[in-house]
C-alpha cells in the first residue's frame, strides 16, 4: 500500500493453482482466486483495477523448457481470462523482467554504471493502440536493438577496463544473455495476445534488479557446453553486502502507476449505470414536465381565485343595504353570499401553508383579509338577524315550556361556543328555514352554509368577555329576554329540563325520524286516512333503536345533561351530585322516557282509521291489498310489535347467559313496554290452533273478498241507483 496506489502482490500458487502435481488442482488455491475476483467485482464495482503487472524472473525465462513456457503461458491467459470474465473490463498489462542480476556480467556492468542511470526506467512503454496492430513488437524490437547497439557499442571499451580476464568474458556473455532474452520475450508476448477473446492491452515491457542475491548464472556458457558437450562450471554467487536497486526507483510513478485512468470500467458497471442514468433521465424529465404543468396549473388556480375575489368585492360594493326586519337571515342573502365565495375563493387558508399549490398559494396572504369583512357581516348583520326571530320565537312559546327551553338552548349556542352543539342548532335552523322557506332549497342551503361558517369561527359571548365594545352593543336588545327566559325555564323541575335536553341531543346523533306511513309502505294511502300527519312521525328517539342505541348509553350521563342545562340557563357550574342524586335523576328521566314513549306510539296508531270507500270496486281493491297485496294491517301491527317488545331469548341459550340478558336496561324497559302495548301486540300472537288474531281476521276478510267479487262478478247486479 502506497501513497500512489495500493498494489495486490498475488501469490504465484494462486495463479499456478496446484500442489506440485500438475494433473491435480487445489481446491483451496482455487477458491481464493475467485474469492479475490469477486470481492474486487463487489467493492469495486466502477473500475476494480487500474492495470496488471507481470512479472518474470530472467533466469526462468531463459532456462525453462518448451514445455514449461507453454504450461505457464496457458496459465495466464486463462488467469486473465477469468479476471476479464469476472472483472467486465480491459485492463493495461505491464510486463516486468526481474532479477536481471543474476544474467552472469550483470556485477561487472553494475559496477560501471551512474548512479543517475541506475535510477533511469529500462524498459519500452508503447504507443496506445500498440497491441492491436502488433506495432508493440516493433516497437519493443527497436528498443532492444537500441539496447544492444550501445551496449555493443560500450563493450570494447569496458572491456579495456576490466583488469581481470574473467571479467571481460562476463561482460561479453551477459551482452549475448540479453540478446538471447529478446527471442523468448517475444514468443512469450505473441503468445499472451494471440487467440480468441485475448484482447490485452500490453504497455510495455521493464527490466529491473532490485536485490543483488543468488547465484549467477551463464546462460550463454551453459548453451555453448550443451552444444560442445561440455561440463558444467560452477557457478557463483553474489556476496552478503549492500545491494542497490537497478532501474526500480522510478519505474512505478514513471510507467507503471503513470496512467491511473487507462483501464476501462466495469461493462456491467457501465451497462446498469446507462439503465439507471436512462431511467433517471426519463423520470427527470416526466418530473419536470409535471412540475412545469403543475406550476402552471396552480399559477392559473390562484389567478383565477383572485379573479373570482375581485369580482365579488365588486359586488358586493354594488349591493345596497337590505331594509325591513330580518327575522331569518334571508335578506343578508345578497351581502353574504359575495363575501362568502370570495373567502372560499381559496379554500380554507387555515389547512394550507406556503408550500400548498407548489408555493404559488395566495390564500395565506389574501384569505385572512376577506374573511375579516366576512366574520364582520356574520357578527353584525346574520346572526343578529338569525337571534331577532329566535327571541320573537321564544317569546311566543308557552311559559315554561319545553318548546321556550329548546329556542333558549338554540340561542345560547349560538351566541357561546364553550357549549355549543353544532349538530342541534343546524337541526333547530333547517327545520325553522324549512317552515319559513318551503320550496326554496336555495335559499335554505346559502342560510345553512353561512350558519356553519358562523358556527365554526364566531364566538360573540368571548367577544364581550374580552371587552369589545360592538359585541357588546349588539347584544343589548337580547340581553333582557334572554335572562327573563333562563328565570322563568329555571322554575321547571330538573328532571323536565334535562330529559328535554336528551331529546334534543338526540336529535343530532340518531337517525332520521321514523315515518309510519312509510312503515307501512305504499298501500297507506288505500287503507288508511290519518287525522293529523304529525302525529305519523316518531321521533327515532322513542323507537326501540332509539332506545338500544342512545337512551340506555345516556342514562350514565345525564348529569352531564344537567350541566349543560345549568350553562342553558346560566345557572352555577360548581353543582355536585351524589350517588343518590344520580339514581333519583335516572329514576325519573325513565319514568317520563316510558310515558313519552307510550304516548307517542298509541297516538300514532289512534291516529289510523281506516277510510271510506264509495263503490264496491275500492272496497274489493281494498280488501285484495289487505289479505294479499302490502298487507297494511300487518305492516302496522308489526312495526308497533317491533318497537315495543323484546323477543324472548333464545331457548339454548345458558342460564347465567339469560339472566344476564333479562338484566340488562333495554330487556327491562322493553319489557315494560311490552305490557303497555300486550293487547295490541297479542293480535300478531299465535294461538293454541297455530293461528293468529289477525290470522282470524284475515279469513274473514278473505270470505267476505269473496262473497263481494261474487256480487261484483254476476250478470244480474240488481237496480242501479
Amino acid at each position: 500500500m502506497g501513497e500512489a496506489a495500493i498494489i495486490f502482490d498475488i501469490d504465484g500458487v494462486l495463479t499456478e493453482q496446484n500442489d506440485g502435481n500438475a494433473s491435480k488442482q487445489n481446491p483451496l488455491y482455487r477458491r481464493l482466486w475467485q474469492h479475490w475476483l469477486e470481492w474486487l467485482a463487489k467493492n469495486r464495482e466502477r473500475q476494480p483495477l487500474n492495470g496488471l503487472i507481470l512479472t518474470f524472473d530472467v533466469v526462468d525465462l531463459l532456462t525453462s523448457s518448451k514445455a514449461q513456457r507453454e504450461r505457464q503461458l496457458a496459465v495466464l491467459r486463462q488467469r486473465l481470462q477469468e479476471i476479464r470474465i469476472h472483472l467486465h473490463c480491459q485492463l493495461p498489462v505491464y510486463v516486468v523482467l526481474t532479477r536481471l542480476d543474476l544474467l552472469n556480467g550483470f556485477s561487472a556492468l553494475s559496477g560501471l554504471i551512474e548512479r543517475s542511470d541506475r535510477e533511469r526506467i529500462l524498459g519500452v512503454t508503447f504507443t496506445q493502440g500498440a497491441h492491436r496492430d502488433e506495432r508493440w513488437c516493433e516497437e519493443l524490437s527497436h528498443f532492444w536493438q537500441n539496447w544492444m547497439a550501445h551496449l555493443n557499442q560500450a563493450l570494447p571499451d569496458l572491456l579495456l577496463k576490466q583488469p581481470e580476464q574473467g571479467d571481460r568474458a562476463s561482460l561479453f556473455s551477459f551482452s549475448r544473455q540479453v540478446q538471447g532474452l529478446h527471442d523468448h520475450l517475444i514468443v512469450l508476448l505473441k503468445g499472451l495476445l494471440s487467440g480468441e477473446n485475448m484482447d490485452v492491452m500490453l504497455r510495455g515491457v521493464w527490466l529491473t534488479s532490485s536485490l543483488q542475491r543468488g547465484q549467477v548464472d551463464d546462460i550463454f556458457v551453459q548453451s555453448a557446453a550443451r552444444q560442445y558437450r561440455l561440463g558444467t562450471h560452477a557457478l557463483t554467487s553474489w556476496p552478503l553486502v549492500d545491494t542497490a536497486p537497478y532501474f526500480t526507483r522510478t519505474l512505478f510513478p514513471g510507467a507503471l502507476l503513470a496512467e491511473p485512468n487507462l483501464a476501462s470500467e466495469n461493462g456491467l458497471w457501465l451497462k446498469y449505470s446507462r439503465r439507471r442514468l436512462g431511467w433517471f433521465t426519463a423520470v427527470g424529465s416526466v418530473v419536470i414536465v409535471a412540475m412545469i404543468a403543475g406550476w402552471h396549473h396552480y399559477y392559473r388556480v390562484n389567478w383565477q381565485s383572485g379573479v373570482m375575489v375581485l369580482k365579488q368585492a365588486r359586488t358586493f360594493m354594488d349591493i345596497p343595504l337590505p331594509q325591513g326586519i330580518d327575522d331569518y337571515g334571508n335578506l343578508q342573502l345578497p351581502l353574504l353570499n359575495p363575501m362568502h365565495a370570495a373567502t372560499l375563493a381559496y379554500g380554507d387558508y387555515r389547512d394550507h401553508n406556503s408550500l400548498t399549490n407548489m408555493g404559488l398559494y395566495q390564500g395565506i396572504k389574501i384569505g385572512p383579509h376577506v374573511e375579516k369583512t366576512y366574520l364582520q357581516l356574520l357578527e353584525q348583520r346574520y346572526l343578529p338577524a338569525l337571534f331577532n326571530g329566535l327571541v320573537k320565537e321564544m317569546n311566543n312559546a308557552p311559559p315554561e315550556s319545553e318548546q321556550k327551553l329548546e329556542v333558549l338552548r338554540v340561542i345560547r349556542m349560538l351566541e357561546d361556543k364553550s357549549g355549543r352543539n353544532d349538530a342541534v342548532v343546524k337541526q333547530y335552523m333547517a327545520r325553522r328555514w324549512s317552515d319559513r322557506f318551503h320550496g326554496q332549497r336555495d335559499i335554505q342551503a346559502q342560510l345553512m352554509s353561512h350558519l356553519d361558517y358562523a358556527l365554526a369561527h364566531t364566538d360573540w359571548h368571548a367577544q364581550r368577555l374580552n371587552g369589545d365594545t360592538d359585541a357588546v352593543s349588539r347584544y343589548i336588545p337580547y340581553e333582557k329576554p334572554i335572562v327573563a327566559a333562563q328565570k322563568e325555564l329555571s322554575k321547571l323541575p330538573i328532571y323536565q329540563r334535562v330529559y328535554q335536553s336528551l331529546k334534543t341531543r338526540a336529535q343530532g346523533v340518531l337517525p332520521a325520524d321514523l315515518n309510519l306511513r312509510d312503515q307501512i309502505g305504499a298501500g297507506f294511502d288505500g287503507i288508511f286516512v290519518a287525522a293529523n300527519d304529525e302525529l305519523l312521525i316518531v321521533p327515532q328517539f322513542l323507537t326501540r333503536y332509539g332506545l338500544q342505541s342512545y337512551f340506555v348509553k345516556q342514562r350514565d350521563s345525564l348529569v352531564d345533561l344537567t350541566a349543560m342545562d345549568s350553562w342553558v340557563l346560566n345557572l352555577s357550574r360548581n353543582v355536585t351530585y351524589s350517588d343518590a342524586d344520580r339514581e333519583e335523576i335516572q329514576r325519573h328521566i325513565t319514568e317520563q322516557y316510558i310515558s313519552d314513549y307510550t304516548a307517542t306510539w298509541h297516538a300514532g296508531m289512534d291516529n289510523l282509521s281506516v277510510r271510506d270507500y264509495e263503490n264496491l270496486t275500492d272496497i274489493i281493491n281494498a280488501l285484495e291489498q289487505i289479505i294479499s297485496g302490502e298487507q297494511p294491517f300487518q305492516r302496522a301491527l308489526t312495526t308497533l310489535r317491533d318497537n315495543t317488545q323484546m323477543p324472548p331469548p333464545p331457548e339454548n341459550l345458558p342460564e347465567k347467559t339469560r339472566e344476564s340478558m333479562m338484566a340488562e336496561s333495554n330487556y327491562q324497559l322493553l319489557t315494560r313496554l311490552g305490557r303497555e302495548f300486550a293487547p295490541e301486540n297479542s293480535v300478531l300472537v299465535e294461538q293454541k290452533d297455530q293461528t293468529s288474531m289477525l290470522q282470524a281476521v284475515y279469513q274473514q276478510l278473505t270470505e267476505l273478498h269473496r262473497y263481494l267479487l261474487a256480487i261484483q262478478n254476476s250478470p244480474y247486479q240488481g237496480n242501479q241507483p
